[in-house]
């Protein structure tokens, strides 16, 4: 077989392994590569048996199937698949398995950080072995639960990392909280002289109760009394979350431990442990769960403010709509990324006051969960519950504000990370 040759199919016979269906001049084959380094490329005549496709790999299929595919080359630990069609496409597969689509130069799927080689190396279809290695496609029982494991236990390793990273930068938030305290007790020593000047707004040089010179600004919209209180405030709310984030990174690192000895072991293992590990990981509550399906499917995201308020985030239009419009209670506020498609986010209010650390918190995941995601600022809308209707036969999601208020906010990678650590399952 010669190319270029059309691609009829896509399949994932493993886990790091992708297998293309290709068929010129009345010749089919099946064209593997597998991880590895470097990555390992094969031409066989048939193809192995595959599990049900992951919705990622359906992804894939519906980008290459029926493009011509017109090149095959390698860089470094990269192997280059090169697709004509309206637009070119390049698929990029890494040693590691990760797999990075760009149609017509402009990135589609994937890992971003990847971006195709200026050069590679031409690979020639009469050069590849017809042989794939059989551990790559290994479908006995042990291997299959081998695998499931394996994969069970990465999603819970990279959750437990992600959770880790975001208790961490609450207790490095925490370290702020004396330096609030003690711009609070030393506005306090001078509270008489600076209301007998005019309660003087700006930076401020004063004295502290040791002698040491203070600078710091002043809040331009807040009274004195507000300063000094809200100072004290938020010391002590950063403080006792120092506490329970030292507790919390503890427990942590301790399930991380238990999880990546675990996934030491699996080699290791009977195919008994093998089953009894995989039940342990169902009936571990701290355990990714899926989804629910049917009646019980739950139709939001729930994650928790670094002030103790539950935040929930539609899973799609429809599920937007029976957050917003049926569970959601009069009082709870409303977030959406103004003027495009997104998530309707909810803070469950309880009729308390919410914080403003909460509404950032809130609009971060508005931004984070919409078609802009990736962009560096955003215009959010928010409101309760009450002044939103729901116009007759509109589309799935969509509704109408009575009233709004506006957020303008930067993308924070660390409060966004710290909020995804927080979401329950």
């Amino acid at each position: 077989m010669r190319l270029p040759a059309r691609c009829q199919g896509l399949h994932i016979p493993a886990e790091g392994a992708l297998a293309l269906e290709l068929y010129a001049l009345g010749e089919k084959a099946f064209l593997y590569v597998a991880s590895g380094t470097p990555p390992q490329i094969s031409l066989l005549e048939t193809r192995p048996d595959s599990p049900p496709i992951t919705p990622f790999g359906t992804q894939l299929r519906r980008l290459v199937k029926g493009r011509p595919l017109l090149r095959i080359s390698t860089r470094g630990h990269t192997v280059v698949l090169e697709f004509g069609g309206a637009e070119n496409l390049i698929l990029l597969f890494r040693q590691n398995g990760n797999i990075t689509i760009y149609r017509g130069g402009k990135f589609i799927l994937g890992d971003r950080r990847l971006i195709p080689p200026e050069t590679s190396e031409e690979i020639e279809l009469s050069q590849l072995s017809n042989k794939a290695e059989n551990s790559k496609f290994d479908r006995s029982p042990r291997a299959l639960k081998e695998g499931r494991l394996r994969k069970v236990l990465k999603r819970e390793i990279k959750k437990s990392e992600r959770k880790l990273r975001a208790i961490e930068s609450d207790a490095a938030r925490a370290e702020s909280a004396g330096k609030l305290r003690l711009e609070a007790e030393t506005l306090l020593i001078h509270r008489h002289r600076l209301k007998s000047t005019g309660n003087v707004q700006g930076r401020l040089q004063l004295e502290t109760a040791s002698g040491e010179t203070l600078e710091f600004v002043r809040n331009p919209k807040a009274t004195l009394d507000e300063e000094i209180d809200g100072r004290f405030h938020q010391a002590k709310r950063l403080e006792r979350g120092y506490e329970i984030a030292i507790k919390r990174a503890k427990t942590e690192k301790q399930r991380l431990e238990r999880l990546r000895a675990l996934e030491a072991s699996i080699g290791a293992m009977s195919e008994d442990e093998l089953d009894e590990a995989m039940r342990s990981r169902q009936n571990d509550p701290d355990a990714p769960k899926k989804a629910e399906t049917g009646k019980g499917r739950v139709p939001y995201r729930t994650f928790r403010s670094i002030d103790g308020f539950l935040i929930h985030v539609g899973r799609s239009a429809r599920d937007n709509d029976q957050l917003t419009m049926k569970l959601a209670r009069p009082h709870d506020l409303f977030f959406h990324l103004r003027g495009a498609p997104g998530s309707h986010v909810i803070v469950q209010t309880e009729k308390r006051s919410v914080p403003h650390e909460t509404l950032l918190d809130a609009a971060m995941l508005a931004h984070h969960f919409s078609t802009f995601a990736k962009e560096s600022s955003a215009e959010i809308q928010y409101t309760e519950r009450r002044y939103i209707r729901k116009p007759r036969g509109s589309a799935d999601g969509a509704v109408r504000l009575l009233r709004e208020k506006t957020l303008l906010i930067q993308r924070e990678s660390e409060r966004l990370q710290r909020l995804l650590g927080t979401e329950k399952r």
